[in-house]
């Protein structure tokens, strides 16, 4: 029998094992291929529809002719949260 201390530690430590290897949503401003407009990270998030509002905050900011700098494709790519 563990003792509860120990029990504690370990769900704990489980919780976060779990939450930091979930599947994450990376939402990424593709820049303009024709005038060279780089691309950028938008944000990482725990949830695709998440991830697609600020994708959908950054096109709609993007069209706005004083921000326009270019033709510009934001993309919500699934990541399994794992760096190899």
């Amino acid at each position: 029998m563990i003792g509860i201390g120990l029990e504690m530690a370990l769900a704990s430590d489980r919780a976060r094992y779990e939450r930091e290897n979930a599947t994450k949503y990376i939402a990424f401003d593709i820049g303009c291929i024709e005038c060279g407009e780089p691309s950028k990270l938008i944000g990482i998030f725990d949830s695709r529809e998440k991830a697609q509002a600020a994708c959908d905050e950054a096109e709609e900011i993007q069209q706005k002719p004083e921000n326009w700098t270019g033709e510009h494709w934001c993309e919500v790519f699934e990541w399994d949260g794992k760096i190899s």
